[in-house]
Formats: structure tokens, sequence, C-alpha cells
């Protein structure tokens, strides 16, 4: 079609067919670049594998692919080198590097987030104050939701230099600790025995590893008790948890152990007339 006699009779042919080609090669490498993409990441490492990926790969895989291809035209279709176009737009690039320091930190914060396997999409996670389900990870930043379905950006920079706390996305059992308190005149063991009583039936803890029962300390006015139970779905992490303090307060009123709370008592001393 492009080199068919019609096309020769028009004004301006060469040029022309010089950019139709340019064009054509242009959408060839963008062709490519996608089916390429759709094979690797959405075939074979999805559908096959069964993994899921951050777009934030892809992204940067097609964009390296795309920036091949580019270079390939400039080479052999265009006459142009390679080495001297490169060299020519280094100072560019510092440029650019600083302008963009912030955009380029976070970037590369976040493929470094990703090879480490550090966590990943599914993931439940904690950053200083905010906690929730890690669901998609970008150029800038990743995107968290909350248990109140809130969604939060957290720049992958940030994400890099803070503490993280991962619970996982529900393959694994994570632990769960409750605080109870019983009275001085309730022995030990039979508040351990209640408690754990309580915990046979309260749905989404796991019966292994069992949980555990521990005195913590002696206060001022109770025994206070650690609780430690095992959940997999951390996402009802304060669902579980309220129904457990329900289910503790029933089985302690049924055997009559006392939940203290402060007392004071105040002597009145009556004035000398």
């Amino acid at each position: 079609l492009l080199g068919s006699s019609w096309l020769r009779g028009l004004p301006y042919a060469p040029r022309l067919r010089f950019f139709l080609w340019l064009f054509f090669w242009f959408f060839m490498v963008v062709l490519a670049v996608k089916m390429v993409a759709y094979l690797v990441f959405d075939v074979l490492i999805l559908k096959r594998q069964g993994v899921r990926y951050p777009k934030l790969i892809k992204d940067v895989v097609v964009f390296i692919l795309f920036v091949a291809g580019v270079l390939l035209i400039l080479k052999y279709y265009l006459g142009q080198p390679i080495s001297g176009l490169l060299a020519s737009t280094a100072v560019l690039t510092v440029v650019v590097g600083f302008a963009l320091q912030d955009v380029l930190g976070n970037l590369f914060s976040g493929i470094i987030l990703h090879f480490e396997d550090s966590f990943k999409i599914g993931d439940w996670v904690r950053i200083g104050e905010r906690e929730g389900r890690v669901e998609q990870f970008g150029w800038r930043s990743f995107k968290v939701r909350t248990i109140d379905r809130e969604l939060i950006v957290i720049p992958n920079q940030s994400a890099s230099k803070a503490e993280v706390l991962i619970y996982g996305s529900g393959g694994q059992p994570v632990a769960l600790r409750i605080q109870a308190g019983a009275g001085y005149g309730d022995s030990p063991d039979r508040v351990e025995a209640a408690i754990l009583g309580a915990l046979v039936a309260t749905p989404g803890v796991r019966r292994d590893p069992a949980p555990v029962v521990q005195l913590r300390s002696f206060g001022d006015f109770a025994m206070n008790y650690d609780v430690k139970i095992w959940i997999d779905d951390f996402e009802r992490h304060n669902v579980i948890a309220s129904d457990v303090r329900r289910r503790i307060w029933y089985a302690f009123r049924r055997q009559g152990i006392e939940i203290p709370f402060p007392k004071r008592d105040v002597y009145m001393k009556p004035e000398r007339g």
C-alpha cells in the first residue's frame, strides 16, 4: 500500500511516504509492547501462575520496552546514532533528575518495596497510625483500604522509611491480645478456666494454635490477665475482639467472678467544736 502508484502521484510523495512508514513503525512498536506485556503479565504470570503483580512493575517494563523500540527506530529507520543521542541528552537527564527528585524517589522506593517482597497486594498492613489492606501499587504511591472502607494514598518513599507492621493476607494465623481483669478473691486457675471456656465457641478464634491466658500484673484493685488468641482474617479483628470480651463478661457473671473497678473509701472526721 505504501509503495503503490497512486501514492507516488501525490504531491510531496517521498516526504508523505516517509512519515507514513514512520507512523507504521511506531504503531508496530506500540502493538508489540502491548502484546508482550499482555502475554507475560496477564497470561503467563496471572492466569497460569496465579500471581497478582503490582501495576507499577508492568508500567515500568512497558516503558522500558517502548523506549527500546523508539531507539531502534531512530537507529535503523532514521539512521541516527544512539550513542550520540544519549550523550547529548546527559545534561538534560541530570536537570530533569533534580527537578523530579521526589517523584523518582517514590518510583524507585516502590520498585524496591516490590522486589524485597516486603508486602504485596492483598496484605493487611499498619504504617504509623494507618492500617488497612493494600489494594494497588502505583508510580508514586500505593493505596490502602481501611476497615472503614476509606482509601488512603501513602507515598512509596514514606513506606520505605517507616516501620511497617505486616499482618499478611489471611493465609497464616495472626496473634491478637486482649486484656481482662478479675478480683483478688478469684484464683488465677479459676479465671483462666472461665476465659478459655468462653473462647471455645467464639467464631473466628482458632483452636490451633490454642488460646493462651497469662497473669500479666497485680494492679491496684484487680489482677490483670493477658488473653492471646489466633485469628485468620485480620480484617475482622475488631469484631472478633469485641465478641471475645462479650463472652468473657458473660462467663464471669455465670461463675460469679468479680470484674473489679476502682473504689475509694472516704473517711469523714468530725470537726471539734
